[in-house]
């Protein structure tokens, strides 16, 4: 038994339209939905510090360049800023040692005065591995499905929102 179906081609070539029509809101509406989950959790998972500033330093961000009609990228990380100078403080909102915190580090304690740079290095007087405490990377894998999840509603709702106009 064969069966006719009409009006195929019409509908594969409003598929094909597609893109062009909705443009890019639903698709960055979607990743955001998944980013924000991301920065959330990495900001729950981040070690408390002094200041909260590694908290505050975490950010979401969309990336032209990367970006396309059909893919839109957003990186959640870390604001770096730079190293406050001696005798300020305050929040900055930047945690140049983010990197140091998800990955871990050499410690080198400060060069005592009157010692040259030469023997400070040579005598490696303090110098210690300081673990890491990683805070992006397993908020990645904890949260993958949830991100994956609110995307697809995000972009359900949009979608919706569109085709009822």
């Amino acid at each position: 038994m064969a069966a006719n179906t009409k009006g195929f081609s019409e509908f594969a070539a409003m598929l094909r339209g597609l893109p062009a029509q909705l443009g890019e809101g639903p698709l960055r509406s979607a990743a955001v939905a998944g980013g924000t989950i991301l920065r959330d959790e990495a900001a729950a998972r981040a070690p408390e510090g002094e200041t909260g500033n590694l908290k505050r330093a975490l950010y979401l961000k969309f990336i032209e360049e990367k970006s396309s009609d059909t893919r839109k990228v957003y990186y959640v990380s870390i604001r770096q800023g730079q190293k406050p100078k001696k005798g300020e403080d305050g929040p900055n909102n930047a945690a140049y040692y983010g990197h140091m915190v998800e990955f871990g580090h050499w410690y080198v304690p400060p060069k005592p005065k009157g010692v040259r740079w030469k023997t400070h290095r040579a005598q490696h007087i303090g110098k210690k591995w300081v673990s890491a405490k990683p805070f992006l990377r397993p908020s990645f894998e904890a949260r993958r499905l949830d991100v994956i999840e609110a995307m697809r509603e995000r972009l359900k709702e949009r979608l919706l929102e569109i085709f009822a106009r």
